[in-house]
């Protein structure tokens, strides 16, 4: 979990945990909504 919320907060976000006995863990994750980031689109495809 300590990676997941580093990763979670290099993206500008949050991670909020709650668990219960008997009734589980709520897990709601915050990341903000911006534009992709030019590297993570795919490549075109030129055709030759």
């Amino acid at each position: 979990m300590l990676t997941v919320r580093r990763i979670i907060r290099e993206h500008g976000g949050e991670i909020e945990i709650q668990s219960q006995p008997d009734q589980g863990t709520h897990i709601l994750i915050h990341l903000p909504h911006t534009a992709p980031s030019p590297r993570l689109l795919p490549s075109p495809v030129i055709d030759a």
